[in-house]
């Protein structure tokens, strides 16, 4: 179905056993910060894209991720651009593009490109375990500190993250 999940927050201290996916199974992701970091991604991000992308995954894109940050992630604005980026072999496939929003008081990791972006979603090559994926590279953003929470909402069920957000919500 085309519905989307209803706003979830994933506590920040959430126990390894409610994350129902076993992140040693991926390698280790990166988390590359900033508008230079989207830009420094771009041939990787371009392969990964023609690779994987459904016609959903236009929110998801090098070209919509990079205009939205030229525009809104500015340095000194409050949404911090964070994109993490799994690899094997050297090949990027997988790429969650989340961004650290500073606006409230309460620091939260969210899509990047909200609320512009109608549907968050990560980018992952064909035959990748989503639910590893992100189990690691929800552990790797949260371990660099600096955000309460995550507020990942409007998820559609035919995204790759469905499967694991519907776990964990």
């Amino acid at each position: 179905g085309m519905s989307a999940l209803p706003a979830i927050a994933i506590a920040h201290r959430q126990s390894d056993e409610t994350m129902h996916a076993n992140p040693a199974a991926v390698p280790a992701v990166q988390v590359i910060a900033g508008l230079k970091g989207i830009e420094q991604l771009e041939a990787d991000w371009r392969a990964l894209e023609a690779s994987a992308a459904e016609k959903h995954h236009v929110f998801q894109s090098y070209d919509w991720c990079s205009v939205w940050a030229r525009t809104y992630a500015r340095h000194g604005s409050s949404f911090e651009p964070l994109l993490i980026a799994g690899r094997r072999q050297g090949e990027l496939v997988f790429l969650m593009p989340l961004m650290r929003d500073t606006s409230s008081r309460v620091p939260l990791l969210r899509w990047l490109t909200e609320p512009m972006g109608q549907y968050g979603d990560v980018l992952m090559r064909p035959g990748e375990d989503a639910k590893a994926w992100m189990a690691a590279a929800i552990g790797a953003v949260t371990a660099r500190g600096g955000v309460a929470g995550l507020y990942l909402r409007h998820v559609r069920e035919d995204a790759a993250a469905w499967p694991y957000l519907a776990l964990t919500s």
